[in-house]
């Protein structure tokens, strides 16, 4: 009951967050934004890495056509 008027009620609610689960998830945020960067660089790589291979094998058949005539 209020004090001051015993026909009201009062209500006080609070709440707490503790450190550690606030950084454990604070954690794994930055753990799978790293993921996913590093998901997609790799990504990037090795679409890179394909076209320096296809470009190589393209050259070498080229160079491979050019001994043969």
């Amino acid at each position: 009951p209020d004090p001051e008027n015993p026909r009201h009620t009062m209500f006080t609610q609070s709440a707490q967050v503790k450190a550690s689960t606030a950084l454990y998830r604070l954690a794994n945020k930055v753990e799978d934004m790293c993921w996913n960067r590093f998901k997609d660089n790799a990504h990037v790589g090795k679409l890179g890495m394909e076209q320096v291979v296809s470009k190589i094998l393209a050259e070498r058949q080229a160079l491979m056509a050019q001994v043969s005539e």
